[in-house]
């Protein structure tokens, strides 16, 4: 049998299609949702939705997820998205944007967008040469032995300007990129912790080398001065070259868990604690995954996870 209802203006139910018509009123709950709904639908439209979509980070983080998947001359791929991290004894967690894969490189990236921003990395004249180490994180599991791993400089191409401090527009919380940077190199320990633990039961060789990169729609600039330059009195410059880039290494010691020697100086604490992380424009980006490399290097016993195993057997 075939059932048909309709409702009046009072929000009662009408069954019709059995003996004798069945009349039930509506919930009164679902008469206040429907009401919502309906007040919603009215006071919104596209360019509204629009707006909202637009507003949050998520649009370039997908775009550049897609980029990456559709385009296979890089070799990178991707291994994971929004993938999560919690730093033990800790309350630090969070998600990283996206990981990717070649060989034994693994790059870990957070997506900002920017509007209308432009990046200024502060560059002295005596320290202008482009870079090309890169101290980067490293993760070494071989069976029967036990895991080591730790932060050092290793070659990264491409070379690029290299800073340690950045100017941001329109944001007036100046220790903002650190944060991001602070917060990256966090997950990238995090994450190399978990790979550790699911190779441990492995018969293989394990091997990762971690690089920590920022993807943002800001216009990246290096400003480039003398110390002399600067004036005394006001602390502002008197003259500089600002030149646009794709990409700038951002050093600094940033606070993570990771310590591979014991410093016995404040000096060293400070050296011992910098981490590097690549800044590239989104436009740039599939452009650095193709000629970027990660951890080269033509003599092995230099490499730091064979110097660590060297010293282990002594």
């Amino acid at each position: 049998m075939t059932f048909a209802a309709s409702t009046d203006s009072s929000g009662r139910f009408h069954f019709r299609g059995c003996a004798g018509a069945a009349e039930l009123r509506r919930p009164d709950w679902l008469m206040s949702s429907v009401v919502q709904v309906e007040d919603h639908v009215t006071e919104t439209n596209d360019a509204t939705l629009r707006s909202l979509v637009n507003a949050s980070g998520f649009l370039l983080q997908l775009t550049i997820e897609e980029r990456v998947r559709a385009v296979s001359d890089h070799r990178w791929i991707v291994v994971s998205r929004e993938h999560p991290w919690r730093k033990p004894d800790s309350q630090s967690e969070g998600f990283i944007d996206l990981i990717l894969q070649r060989d034994n490189g693994r790059m870990v990236i957070e997506c900002k967008r920017a509007r209308q921003a432009a990046w200024v990395f502060l560059v002295p004249e005596e320290l202008a040469s482009p870079v090309v180490r890169a101290r980067w994180l490293w993760a070494d599991g071989r069976p029967g032995l036990r895991n080591v791993s730790g932060w050092s400089d290793l070659e990264a191409i491409p070379d690029s300007p290299e800073s340690s401090f950045c100017v941001i527009t329109r944001d007036p919380d100046s220790s903002m990129l650190e944060r991001i940077a602070g917060a990256l190199a966090t997950s990238m320990e995090c994450l190399a912790a978990e790979e550790l633990a699911l190779a441990r039961d492995a018969s293989e060789p394990f091997l990762r080398i971690y690089a920590g990169v920022i993807v943002t729609t800001a216009a990246l600039y290096t400003c480039r001065h003398l110390s002399a330059s600067i004036s005394l009195r006001t602390g502002e410059l008197d003259e500089a070259t600002f030149t646009s880039v794709p990409a700038v290494r951002f050093r600094k010691s940033l606070p993570t868990a990771l310590r591979a020697l014991t410093p016995r100086t404040l000096g060293q604490a400070s050296e011992e604690a910098e981490r590097t992380i690549f800044v590239v424009n989104a436009e740039s980006f599939l452009a650095f995954l193709r000629i970027v490399s990660i951890g080269d290097s033509t003599d092995p016993a230099t490499l730091p996870w064979n110097r660590a195993r060297a010293v282990e057997a002594r």
